[in-house]
């Protein structure tokens, strides 16, 4: 194994993060915690930078900072692939959100709706170093 699987990973991370944050209903939902975050006719300023702020890739989270929704991109385990220029790894992308914001004026609760916003982001989509995204699961 080589130490640049790292560094792969590390990169991968950063990758998804940043192909997270250019979705435009998603960063509403995470940061916009009326009753109405997707509503077109408001304004929303898509140029303010989410990364590392309701999209992170550290894994830390203060309670006290709870007033909008996040996701926490990580690779909790991996392995060398058959292939050398791919690793088999699951990415875990965690939604939190205050539980006073999960209802919104759909009959979907908000983390299901941020939920189904990075699965369509990212399902099928080729990332350097892991290959492509495939959506196995929800614990």
């Amino acid at each position: 194994m080589s130490a640049y699987l790292f560094e792969d990973l590390g990169r991968a991370l950063n990758k998804i993060a940043q192909k997270l944050s250019k979705n435009e209903d998603l960063c509403r939902l995470l940061t916009d915690m009326s009753e109405t975050p997707l509503d077109k006719n408001k304004d929303y300023d898509i140029t303010n930078p989410l990364l590392e702020k309701n999209i992170r890739i550290k894994p830390k989270v203060n309670p006290n900072e709870c007033t909008e929704a996040f996701v926490v991109v990580s690779i909790p385990n991996f392995e060398p692939g058959d292939n050398t220029d791919f690793n088999d790894a699951t990415v875990a992308i965690d939604v939190i959100c205050p539980i006073d914001k999960w209802l919104i004026d759909d009959i979907c609760p908000r983390p299901y709706k941020i939920m189904s916003q990075i699965y369509e982001e990212l399902q099928g989509s080729r990332v350097t170093g892991i290959g492509t995204l495939q959506f196995i699961g929800e614990q």
